[in-house]
């Protein structure tokens, strides 16, 4: 098994704090800050993995 690469557990962090708090979060906007530059620019990224696309 290899190690996930940084951009990866990143990722993974942010998907599952807004799982954590969504029951506070549906139906707010928010914003997610990270200092992670390839997460920075999330949106206007292709996205090539399985992983990226969910």
């Amino acid at each position: 098994m290899k190690t996930e690469s940084v951009y990866v557990r990143e990722m993974y962090a942010i998907i599952e704090a807004v799982k954590k708090w969504r029951q506070y979060l549906l139906g707010r906007r928010f914003k997610i800050i990270t200092d992670q530059q390839s997460l920075q620019h999330l949106l206007t990224q292709d996205l090539h993995t399985p992983e990226q696309q969910k």
